[in-house]
């Protein structure tokens, strides 16, 4: 009786353990696609960024143009 305690004992320590790695697994998962998805805004971002600066050379030449 002894021996089949230890047994179910046994196995549900190693149903918490595979809990556990399930768990942090998806905790990863989780940092993962939040870092994809920040690298993604910082991409939009300095895309943005970048069609603002060109939209204000733009609009400088043409008031250039216009005081000429």
């Amino acid at each position: 009786m002894v021996q089949r305690w230890k047994a179910e004992e046994l196995e549900l320590h190693k149903h918490r353990l595979e809990v556990e790695s399930r768990k942090q697994d998806d905790f990863q998962k989780q940092q993962q696609a939040m870092m994809q998805m920040m690298a993604q805004q910082q991409q939009q971002f300095q895309m943005f960024a970048s069609m603002q600066q060109q939209q204000t050379q733009v609009i400088l030449k043409l008031l250039e143009k216009q005081t000429k």
